[in-house]
């Protein structure tokens, strides 16, 4: 394995969390356009948190890939989460309801979904 290479780990880092905000910001606009459940879209996140396991273990090891997802899996839970209430997702609860959820709870459970995901993607280098 090659030695870290810090710009090359923002970069993985960087697309994963682009990846995740795009999904959580448009995801939240079409969902109350469109009405549907913004909680369907989960399964986009998902798919990112395995692919990005995935292409981080290409170049780098589980531990650098354990980073990264629970990286992911943090903001998810909590700029994520966020940006789903300040664009008012269909989330089929009100207001007070999800801004309850938003805490630790809600960030430890992305990051440890983010953890199996990802890590079970760099399984299939």
């Amino acid at each position: 394995m090659p030695a870290f290479n810090f710009p090359v780990f923002c970069l993985y880092l960087l697309a994963g969390l682009l990846s995740v905000t795009i999904i959580d910001t448009v995801g939240s606009i079409l969902s109350r356009k469109l009405q549907f459940k913004y909680s369907y879209l989960s399964i986009l996140s998902f798919v990112v948190y395995f692919f990005m396991g995935y292409l981080v273990i290409q170049r780098f090891n589980v531990e650098i890939v354990i980073a990264i997802s629970a990286l992911l899996g943090i903001y998810d839970g909590t700029v994520g989460l966020w940006l789903s209430i300040k664009l008012n997702a269909n989330t089929g609860y009100d207001k007070e309801k999800v801004a309850r959820l938003a805490g630790f709870n809600t960030a430890f459970i992305a990051m440890v979904i983010s953890l199996i995901l990802g890590v079970t993607g760099s399984a299939f280098k």
